[in-house]
């Protein structure tokens, strides 16, 4: 793709204005040797996940970021990544459970993450993920991390496997009647061509890990989830209320 091309792009009323807050704030900005965008806003560390490892084929920081979030009206579909995109679900229940999930997780070494669930339309305080690029690979790991989770955290917790995105499915519709339409196709082809994206998947160091599971810690405490004392030598993460009702 050209320059004059992408100054076309730029100067569209149909494509700038998903961008123009990322384009103002510097986040996203045209190379001046290729023309195309690319994202130089540094991402967040305020994460709730620890990544055990990712999926060498998975873009989600650009299909989520950008063409969910900033085009999804447009394309009225999932990027095809995304509809590619199989996840084995597991719910602890507590935070003795997700300690327990993310040993398996490590053990395993399959591309994953655990934490917590700030998400509104998720119904659960923990979560972990597996993830695969097909439906058959995500039946055969779902078996796996079935058995994993009976074996060693407890039968009565939830495993299951979904296609996409929590968020996709509530924005488009049930994922069983996704598909790759010629108007996702166009619009999927026009912002992937625009932009010269490299993904970045750097490893977290443990100290990072930390601080994290940190995190998982006072969000057990601040949800009435008993078991943070498990990790807390048995002492309240914060000191007890004096109260005055029977003096």
């Amino acid at each position: 793709m050209d320059v004059s091309f992408i100054d076309m792009v730029i100067g569209s009323n149909i494509f700038v204005p998903p961008l123009q807050d990322a384009i103002d704030n510097k986040i996203i900005q045209p190379d001046e040797g290729t023309g195309k965008l690319k994202i130089v806003g540094s991402h967040s560390n305020d994460v709730p996940w620890n990544f055990i490892k990712t999926h060498p084929d998975n873009l989600c920081g650009f299909w989520n970021h950008i063409l969910f979030r900033m085009y999804g009206n447009k394309m009225g579909m999932p990027a095809e990544g995304c509809q590619s995109c199989w996840k084995i679900v597991v719910r602890p229940r507590t935070l003795e459970e997700l300690f327990k999930l993310e040993k398996i997780q490590q053990r395993l070494v399959l591309p994953s993450k655990c934490g917590i669930e700030k998400r509104f339309m998720v119904h659960g305080l923990y979560g972990g993920y597996f993830y695969t690029r097909s439906l058959e690979e995500g039946q055969s790991i779902y078996k796996k991390a079935r058995r994993e989770v009976d074996i060693n955290i407890s039968s009565a917790v939830d495993v299951f496997l979904k296609r996409g995105c929590t968020e996709m499915e509530n924005f488009f519709g049930d994922s069983d009647k996704w598909e790759v339409t010629e108007r996702s196709a166009h619009w999927e082809k026009l912002v992937t061509d625009a932009f010269d994206y490299k993904p970045f998947k750097p490893a977290q160091p443990e100290h990072f890990k930390n601080a994290v599971r940190k995190k998982w810690i006072e969000w057990a405490y601040a949800h009435g989830d008993s078991t943070y004392k498990l990790y807390t030598n048995g002492k309240p993460l914060y000191k007890n209320y004096i109260t005055y009702h029977n003096r």
